[in-house]
């Protein structure tokens, strides 16, 4: 799934409001969403992950830093006893992704820690980021209202692949125009993130690199 993450995610939910063929009412919502969120303090973001491919269901916890075009991102679930912890950031220069390793099992020799640094222009996309284009990526958005929440669905992308959901819903605190939560369908995988905690003010030591955090690890450079 994928990346802006408006202040991460609301970054890419503000793409739909370019669209014309978003309904204005959809537009003047992100757009507030997006000016309350897109704090030049940088924003920092606490989400609970659930995840469900067919009978197993996932859960974790991701925790989001961004400030401008900077973003860290903490992500931490396991699944059947796995690791599947990640870190990952982008400085403006160059995007870099952590992956603990695992120790040696009967069926599975041992894996060690990875570090891939990238120069890079922009963030790519990325599983569990949520960042869609949905104003370049969709055809149909509609918006309704419930429990104090503004509910906007869109529907009808406008390529037929497998990188794009046939829907997605994103809703929107009512009294706080801040980001709730995100629901859509990647291929067999089921994914909801929910906002549970924010906090306006992020250093800028965040999103720096620092290799030595990762003593351990197998740098690879790109």
């Amino acid at each position: 799934m994928t990346k802006k993450f408006l202040f991460v995610i609301v970054a890419a939910m503000m793409c739909a409001s370019l669209s014309a063929q978003i309904p204005a009412e959809v537009k003047a919502v992100l757009k507030q969403c997006e000016q309350k969120m897109d704090n030049p303090a940088g924003m920092e973001m606490d989400l609970k992950l659930r995840t469900s491919v067919l009978m197993f269901k996932i859960n974790g916890t991701m925790k989001v830093y961004s400030k401008g075009d900077k973003e860290f991102t903490k992500l931490t679930m396991s699944a059947m006893g796995e690791n599947m912890d990640e870190e990952s950031g982008f400085d403006g220069v160059q995007e870099w992704k952590f992956k603990p390793g695992r120790k040696a099992t009967k069926k599975h020799p041992v894996v060690a820690d990875s570090l891939i640094i990238t120069k890079a222009a922009k963030k790519s996309k990325s599983d569990f980021s949520i960042e869609f284009d949905m104003g370049e990526d969709y055809k149909k958005a509609t918006m309704k209202e419930k429990d104090g929440l503004y509910v906007i669905t869109f529907t009808e992308p406008k390529k037929k692949d497998d990188d794009t959901p046939k829907k997605m819903v994103v809703k929107i605190a009512k009294n706080t125009m801040m980001f709730h939560s995100l629901e859509t369908k990647i291929s067999i995988m089921s994914v909801r993130l929910t906002a549970t905690h924010y906090k306006v003010g992020v250093s800028d030591d965040v999103f720096k690199l620092d290799p030595k955090k990762y003593p351990n690890a197998v740098v690879v450079r790109k």
